[in-house]
């Protein structure tokens, strides 16, 4: 390898290590505390305040350089070393503790060996804050300066013949764009030492400075309610210069990782276009259960409840089929052989319902559940029907009472295990005494209303006055007809007849 080439890889290899450690050292701090002063009395906190701050900022991923004591020449080297920092870092912070003065409106910061005989000495043994602020205004990066040095100063009583004046704290200062500056105590005021470990001001620093999530401008406004209410009052900081139009942390807020939450809404749609027409109450129900709270629940319901009151309906249905089956088959049996005597009856004239006989095992069950629904019925005060097997209009008016002051929704349509559990679950009167219009309830019977004198008892169970001098008499309609027709009528009249494909038959 070649000489000049060896020389390029160097360098470039060099350039290569400045630019990766310009680009670690993105946030860099300057810390100073001075507290050994040669010629006036020892300040106990500054060092230790510049030691904690140190910690603290090392903790927030600053790059710290810490100057303990310092020596004019001290204060001005860490200076210069800083400034050249500070131009491409994304944040440099300045922190001084210790002595500060202002005089002729220009402020100044103490090294340990000023003397300050004569103000006119005062640029000679002391660091002005231009030159501090001028020193870190390149670059575009955040820069802070945090200045606890505004504490009562020993140096003005020694000072002859002074041609300036010297003012009480420091004063206010002009920053330019970018820089931000934190007195410990408004200008013109002085700032407390402190009776504990640290200032008031650098107490306030240290319980914020880590606090995550805290904004730049909210974090001075803290530490200001902080320091106000640590000296009753009598300390206040303020703060000089303008922040860009940013939020700035110097400890960032905690990112909260949430879990993603799927929505479980999220394949409702799909999976009630899968089954909307399958009219399946298995997959209706399925539905319910993991989308119950979704968009489709309510159509899932509604075609669940539909499919249920069809399957009731149809085995409603089926029953009364079988019901009437079996009494026609009854029927066609007892006419084979001798008529039967009238039959104790359950429907109104008109409404055609069979008998329940025993052919075999199956009917003669069907036969006792509707015998034993009815006598159940009856005995709750819902009928006034015998139990004769025959389930026609007034057995279901009956069931339908026993649903409304029971309630419960049984099927009416034909008598079920479920009716007769009901019924047996229940004792004494369910369905209250209910009386024709000519009636009156009396105690757990009906009777005939009566009239007074004059008055006619008419068949919507009103009195009405009668005619007077006419007698009310009952004529007997004479018979019509052959004589062989008359006994065919009062045969008919004694017997429960009905017709079947064409044939009539009586029981």
């Amino acid at each position: 390898m070649t000489v000049p080439r060896f020389r390029f890889l160097l360098a470039m290899f060099i350039a290569l290590l400045a630019s990766a450690g310009v680009a670690h050292a993105t946030r860099i701090a300057l810390v100073i505390g001075n507290s050994s002063y040669e010629a006036v009395p020892r300040l106990p906190n500054p060092v230790r305040d510049a030691d904690a701050v140190a910690e603290a900022l090392e903790r927030l991923g600053f790059e710290v350089s810490i100057g303990r004591d310092t020596r004019k020449a001290t204060l001005e080297g860490l200076l210069a070393d800083f400034s050249e920092k500070a131009a491409s870092a994304e944040m440099a912070v300045v922190f001084y503790a210790g002595h500060g003065i202002e005089v002729g409106g220009e402020n100044y910061l103490i090294p340990v060996d000023a003397k300050l005989k004569s103000d006119a000495r005062i640029k000679f043994e002391a660091v002005s804050l231009s030159d501090i602020l001028s020193a870190i205004e390149g670059g575009n990066g955040i820069k802070l300066v945090l200045l606890d040095a505004c504490r009562n100063n020993p140096f003005i009583a020694s000072m002859e013949g002074r041609t300036r004046s010297v003012g009480r704290g420091l004063a206010k200062v002009e920053a330019a764009d970018g820089i931000y500056i934190s007195y410990s105590a408004a200008a013109g005021t002085t700032a407390s030492d402190g009776e504990g470990n640290h200032s008031p001001y650098t107490e306030a620093l240290l319980s914020t400075i880590e606090e995550p999530g805290l904004e730049l401008n909210f974090l001075f406004r803290k530490v200001a309610r902080f320091v106000k209410q640590k000296t009753n009052g009598t300390q206040t900081p303020f703060e000089y210069g303008r922040l860009p139009d940013v939020n700035i942390y110097l400890k960032p807020p905690v990112e909260v990782t949430r879990p993603v939450v799927k929505d479980p809404c999220a394949d409702a749609a799909a999976h009630w276009a899968a089954i909307e027409d399958k009219k399946s109450a298995a997959l209706f129900k399925a539905h319910l259960q993991y989308f119950g709270q979704c968009a489709f629940a309510e159509l899932a319901r509604n075609a669940l409840d539909d499919l249920v009151k069809a399957e009731k309906q149809q085995a409603a249905s089926a029953s009364v089929a079988a019901v009437d089956a079996v009494g026609a088959a009854s029927a066609v049996a007892e006419e084979q052989k001798t008529p039967a005597s009238t039959a104790s009856g359950d429907d109104l004239a008109g409404e055609e319902t069979a008998a329940l006989v025993q052919p075999d095992n199956a009917k003669a069950d069907l036969l006792s559940l509707t015998r034993d629904v009815q006598s159940g019925l009856a005995g709750l005060g819902c009928s006034k029907g015998t139990a004769d097997g025959r389930w026609g209009r007034q057995s279901k008016r009956a069931m339908e009472r026993f649903n409304q002051f029971a309630n419960l929704s049984l099927d009416v349509e034909a008598p079920s295990q479920a009716a007769l559990a009901a019924i047996r679950e229940r004792t004494g009167r369910v369905c209250p005494l209910e009386c024709a219009p000519t009636e009156v309830v009396a105690g757990d019977r009906c009777e005939r209303k009566t009239c007074d004198a004059g008055f006619t008892l008419n068949k919507a169970g009103k009195c009405i006055a009668s005619s007077a001098g006419s007698t009310r008499t009952e004529r007997r309609k004479k018979p019509s007809g052959t004589p062989k027709q008359e006994a065919d009528v009062q045969s008919s009249k004694a017997r429960d007849c009905f017709e079947l494909d064409g044939q009539k038959f009586c029981m």
